[in-house]
């Protein structure tokens, strides 16, 4: 699979279950002469100076000469003197005379200095992601040079970030004046006594917390905690018994101020979850992800994020567990576009699941000149091969984050694309604000997505005429290369955001290292029914040179100790000569399989890292029903399997036939005793006809929702079947088939169910045990798919 990355919308839906969750140089100003060195260590050199003195070191008595006269000496350093410059005398004018009198020891300008922008946080220390100086085993510079950003610029409240997540704790003290409040939806009655203090052209938590802003018919600290947040304002307003402000209380008075009656009193985000205007994080998680965004900088409480001034607006779509769904969602992504958000962050994944409501959706806010900054998922997985979204949607304004560790490499667990995900960026071990005053690390492309969303909303901040393909490219078109992300990222590289914002004294990018052997990154196993093994595809980091492998080159070892030489191996189309088939003949003996893949080279004739992967036979039991169902048009048809014995399940292969005219109009899924109820096809295939021999395995290599009609073979289903493991067997196994479009009669001819039990084997005294019956739609009692459905 082979995309397009911001150059226009990516076309077409990919395939979701319910959604989810520099270190600071040294910088020393120099003399011409060795005799002194200013240290100049937490102090930022500008390339500009005083035009109207220089700085003079004599070897004696100091002497003026024309065009200048000698000053105050600067007594820390023998000799040195401030030499003021006659109106009309240019500064190079006069080096070049002190510099040529034998009695001057050194002559410079009087470089301008700023405070460099290391903040007095006092966790700062801490974010390795923002300044590495190699602690705890980390690597120097090994970060995003936030530091040296910070000297260009700090960010801009006029940027808004919608965090769309689990809710932010509002109330926190590094991230409370940071939080969005929505204008519009100020009571009048208030908003005509206040005060823009800062002078950028809104009312923000920054203003309220001077006192010029507080008082009657202004805001009060409601709830005592010694500063105005968003507690305080999402209070109710005190009102007479006409319904009139009396100036007390917070500002929610149940009256829609800008006209969206949807969204009563949204002073500060939006619960899409619960629907309403409280969108406080009781996870943890959507606080993590506010901290590294925009954590307040450099007020000495804390940590500091990258956008030190941002508005982070609350999008609370996920529970408490951390879950929510598509439309919980689509609601929350709505209004942040509808509020003004420019940039959102999704710091969560629906992994294979495609929803073309999804993909709409956030095609809506590309219309809107949102970015939609995505993590990549964490299964240490290709997305280019296996997709994951909403990252692995082809639209233009999406952002796709992988992760990386303290030491520049891609984290191990992180999923990657060397077309599909756009960049590198801290992930590891990352530290951030947690609710309850708290702050501590998280690991995941959760934690480096944020780091991604603070960095843009910086360029933003600094050109905010720009569009938001500008923005995207100026991020992406600045990153750090590094050899350790080459061919696993889009850009090859890790976030730099020094350079993103355009600092003078950014960090060169990390120098290159000798190429490293090619190596296998993953390997799956198939073969035509369960428990068979006829064929592995081999996936490798880069391209290999297609006439290096052969089949000598594969070998498989069974659980006797026998060889099997493969006997085919064949690119796979679409992956530029990056993932293989290779084909042995059929083995069925249960035991433990071992691939050896050795002598792969890739393009530039670097042989491959020897590469081994096991695969297992099981000693599976299997039922079975041979009674044909059939399912009417427009109706439905469920066929009952009883699994008479009793074990814990530890994986399960599910085998159908059904003669079908058109099998993109059937839905079908399966329901285990216990009822849990998982999807295995959903309106694929279009047009094409019949699943024969078909069998739904976890460890296929091909989802069926990328396969074709006739279905013949292994393939993964729409929902993974783990949802069932570790669940007893006993009892009936429900097989749902649906046709909702009143077209064609279809006929399940017959299905099985191959189980593989925790802990040992089982036998089977029934093979076919089964009841079928067709149930016509209207007497249906049965609900849709749990996992999956609609």
């Amino acid at each position: 699979m082979t995309q397009r990355r911001h150059s226009g919308a990516r076309s077409g839906p990919r395939r979701a279950p319910a959604l989810t969750l520099e270190r600071l140089e040294d910088r020393s100003l120099l003399s011409a002469s060795p005799a002194f060195t200013l240290d100049l260590r937490g102090l930022a050199v500008t390339n500009d100076y005083d035009p109207s003195r220089i700085l003079v070191v004599f070897r004696s008595s100091p002497v003026s000469l024309p065009g200048t006269t000698v000053g105050q000496a600067l007594g820390l350093v023998d000799g040195l003197h401030e030499v003021q410059l006659d109106p009309g005398t240019p500064v190079q004018q006069a080096l070049q005379e002190y510099q040529g009198d034998a009695r001057v020891l050194s002559a410079e300008p009087d470089y301008n200095l700023t405070s460099s922008a290391v903040p007095n946080d006092p966790q700062f220390g801490q974010q390795w992601a923002l300044q590495n100086t190699g602690a705890t085993g980390g690597t120097v510079g090994a970060d995003v040079h936030a530091v040296q950003a910070w000297n260009v610029t700090q960010g801009s409240r006029r940027v808004v970030v919608a965090v769309m997540d689990t809710g932010i704790d509002y109330n926190h003290p590094d991230l409370y004046q940071n939080v969005w409040l929505n204008q519009a939806e100020v009571p009048l009655s208030r908003l005509k006594n206040l005060v823009d203090v800062d002078g950028d052209g809104i009312i923000t938590f920054n203003d309220l917390n001077d006192a010029r802003n507080q008082g009657a018919f202004k805001i009060a600290d409601v709830n005592g905690d010694g500063r105005i947040d968003a507690a305080d304002v999402l209070a109710p307003m005190v009102k007479d018994a006409g319904g009139n402000d009396t100036g007390a209380g917070g500002w929610a008075d149940g009256i829609s101020q800008d006209g969206d009656k949807a969204h009563l009193d949204d002073l500060v985000g939006w619960n899409s979850n619960t629907n309403t205007n409280n969108p406080f994080d009781d996870n943890g998680h959507g606080t993590h992800v506010a901290g590294v965004i925009g954590a307040t900088g450099n007020n000495g409480v804390g940590i500091a994020g990258i956008a030190w001034n941002v508005e982070l607006m609350p999008v609370k779509f996920l529970n408490q567990n951390g879950q929510g769904s598509i439309s919980q969602f689509i609601a929350g992504l709505n209004y942040a576009v509808a509020h003004g958000a420019q940039i959102s962050n999704n710091s969560w994944s629906a992994g294979a699941f495609l929803s073309n409501d999804l993909l709409a959706a956030i095609g809506n806010a590309r219309s809107r000149g949102q970015i939609f900054v995505a993590s990549a998922n964490n299964g240490g997985a290709n997305n280019d091969t296996t997709p994951s979204y909403p990252s692995n949607f082809n639209l233009d304004n999406i952002v796709a984050v992988a992760a990386t560790d303290r030491n520049d490499n891609l984290a191990s667990w992180s999923n990657y694309g060397p077309t599909s995900v756009d960049l590198g960026a801290p992930g590891d071990s990352v530290l951030s604000t947690l609710p309850g005053n708290n702050y501590g690390t998280m690991s995941g492309t959760s934690m480096a997505t944020p780091q991604v969303t603070g960095a843009l909303a910086l360029v933003w901040g600094q050109h905010p005429g720009w569009t938001y393909q500008q923005v995207i490219a100026q991020v992406l078109n600045t990153v750090d290369k590094l050899p350790s992300l080459a061919g696993k990222v889009a850009t090859g590289g890790r976030l730099d955001v020094a350079a993103a914002v355009g600092a003078t004294n950014a960090p060169a990018s990390t120098p290159a290292v000798p190429v490293a052997p090619p190596v296998v990154q993953s390997a799956t196993f198939s073969g035509p029914a369960p428990n068979v093994l006829s064929s592995a595809r081999v996936t490798f980091d880069r391209a290999i040179n297609p006439s290096s492998f052969d089949p000598a080159d594969a070998s498989l070892v069974g659980p006797g100790g026998q060889t099997v030489t493969a006997s085919n191996v064949g690119v796979v189309a679409g992956t530029n000569n990056t993932t293989f088939d290779v084909a042995f003949g059929a083995q069925t003996a249960p035991g433990t399989y071992t691939l050896n893949v050795t002598g792969v080279r890739d393009t530039t004739g670097t042989p491959n890292q020897a590469f081994h992967a096991t695969f297992a036979i099981d000693n599976a039991v299997t039922f079975s029903s041979t009674r044909p169902a059939t399912v009417p048009p427009g109706g439905r048809a469920v066929s009952l399997l009883f699994v008479g014995n009793s074990f814990s399940l530890a994986r399960l292969t599910v085998g159908l036939d059904i003669t079908a005219p058109r099998t993109g109009d059937l839905y079908i899924h399966l329901q285990a005793p216990d009822g849990t109820d998982v999807v295995l096809a959903k309106y694929v295939g279009g047009p094409g006809q019949n699943f024969s021999g078909t069998y739904f395995d976890d460890r296929g290599t091909t989802s069926i929702t990328a396969g074709t009609a006739p279905f013949t073979g292994t393939f993964q289903p729409y929902v993974p079947l783990s949802y069932f493991n570790g669940k007893n067997v006993h009892g009936y196994w429900k097989l749902w088939v649906e046709d909702l479009t009143g077209t064609y009669q279809n006929t399940l001819n017959s299905w099985s169910l191959s189980f593989t039990p925790n802990g040992g084997t089982a036998t089977s005294s029934v093979t076919d045990e089964a009841i079928a019956s067709a149930i016509e739609l209207g007497a249906l009692k049965e609900p849709r798919s749990s996992l999956g459905g609609e």
